[in-house]
């Protein structure tokens, strides 16, 4: 952003902090406006050096993350995403803004941290999980490969399945070994991405206390069961988080199917709601992936395109603003951006 321009938006931030009543009552008319749908990943107390499992910009401190609920709370109208289509279904509108909170992936701190906040607020949340990492199964992928990297004694490692080499001399040149690592992984099928991961730990010489650790990351059933009993939902998110449009159509199916089947069997209740994994540098949906939901009955799909849910929305690509670490650290800058995202023409 221009300097120029810095001390404006300041102070653009502090009115709509300061008259934040008024602007809502004015401003948030949902048949008009959308809806938002908000956008998690991890609530952790940890310091970005400590986040060894997830990139630190997707983990909200659960401080950062109390203000912005009880945001949420006062001047929005948070609501469970079922209840947010059948609004839509129905035609109905609302005295203010509709919200619904959502996570993905499926972490243990949204359990330990998120879920007693949200309940604290009364505020219903749908997470998103990814079904063979619960109960200390299998790491995801992506947690492992951070683990391995960011905790490997070796100074450099060379991988023949992904065809790179990287040295891990310090910090910066283990996160470019991260980045460069993933990048070649998400879009391999299972089969090979766990060939991959295979040599990997055999490269890093990973420790049986850190693979452990790794599997401590993500929810146990247990957790889900209580939250479930609290008015929280749950959505598929894949068995094991891969891209979908990048691997075997069949596989794909799998992937699905059987992340809703586990989470069904546990719950007890049809899953209708699933999140697209992997956004980044590289398509995480297609009209392929879609038709696959569409048939398979889901209601909703969630992707991670920035941008409010308004009437006219393909349910099966419902866009979501992303909370991110670095961003919507003061209570007045989070409500902000709330208000630009709802007011964005889509």
């Amino acid at each position: 952003m221009n300097r120029c321009f810095k001390p404006f938006v300041k102070l653009a931030k502090k009115f709509i902090w300061l008259n934040a009543g008024a602007l809502c009552r004015v401003l948030n008319r949902p048949a008009e406006n959308g809806v938002l749908i908000l956008q998690y990943h991890s609530i952790s107390p940890l310091k970005s050096r400590e986040l060894w499992y997830i990139h630190p910009s997707l983990s909200i401190h659960p401080r950062d993350f109390e203000r912005q609920m009880a945001i949420v709370r006062r001047y929005f109208e948070p609501v469970s995403l079922g209840r947010l289509l059948r609004w839509v279904d129905e035609g109905q509108n609302a005295r203010k803004l509709p919200l619904a909170v959502t996570f993905d992936d499926g972490y243990r701190d949204n359990f330990t941290h998120a879920f007693p906040i949200l309940r604290k607020y009364n505020i219903p949340a749908t997470f998103y999980l990814t079904s063979e990492c619960m109960d200390a199964k299998n790491p995801l992928w992506t947690t492992e490969l951070r683990g391995l990297i960011l905790n490997s004694s070796r100074s450099n490692i060379v991988l023949s399945t992904l065809a790179c080499a990287h040295k891990l001399k310090d910090p910066a040149s283990r996160l470019g070994a991260i980045r460069d690592i993933k990048a070649r992984m998400v879009k391999l099928p299972r089969n090979q991405r766990e060939i991959a991961m295979e040599e990997i730990r055999r490269e890093t010489a990973a420790s049986r206390r850190h693979t452990d650790e790794m599997k401590r990351v993500m929810l146990k059933w247990e957790h889900v069961e209580r939250m479930l009993r609290c008015g929280m939902d749950f959505g598929a998110h894949t068995m094991t988080h891969p891209s979908l449009p990048h691997i075997p159509v069949d596989e794909a199916m799998v992937e699905i199917a059987g992340s809703r089947t586990a989470i069904e069997a546990r719950i007890g209740r049809h899953v209708l709601h699933f999140c697209y994994p992997n956004p980044g540098d590289v398509p995480h949906f297609n009209a392929r992936i879609q038709r696959i939901l569409k048939n398979f009955g889901f209601l909703s799909a969630v992707t991670s395109i920035p941008g409010r849910f308004t009437w006219d929305a393909d349910l099966l690509a419902l866009k979501r603003k992303g909370i991110y670490r670095p961003y919507h650290r003061s209570p007045a800058e989070f409500f902000f951006w709330l208000q630009r995202e709802a007011l964005t023409i889509a």
